[in-house]
């Protein structure tokens, strides 16, 4: 398993299960995958989704959607860099933040 077994295991098996519905929303909304999967890494499958503009671009790839996404719900981004997540009753309740300047 990736991270030397260190991974809290129900999270990890709770991520997998969500991969596929995750995968559909963001092409529900505009993200273009690869229709071929990938091989890199420790895999012993080819299982990686890569995006069509560029196999390594995934990240773009998806940034672009869930930037499009969150304009269009009216969600405010706040860019930064993320110092701490505020917990009470083992949720995230906040975030400390220190602002980018443009």
């Amino acid at each position: 398993m990736v991270g030397r077994y260190l991974n809290d295991e129900g999270v990890v098996w709770s991520y997998i299960g969500l991969a596929r519905d995750v995968l559909n929303w963001l092409t529900r909304h505009g993200f273009e995958p690869c229709r071929e999967r990938s091989l890199e890494g420790g895999h012993s499958r080819a299982r990686v989704v890569r995006a069509r503009i560029g196999g390594d671009r995934i990240g773009e790839a998806v940034m672009s959607v869930l930037t499009r996404v969150s304009e269009e719900v009216g969600v405010q981004v706040v860019e930064g860099r993320l110092d701490g997540i505020e917990v009470s009753n083992n949720r995230a309740v906040g975030a400390r933040l220190t602002m980018a300047i443009s």
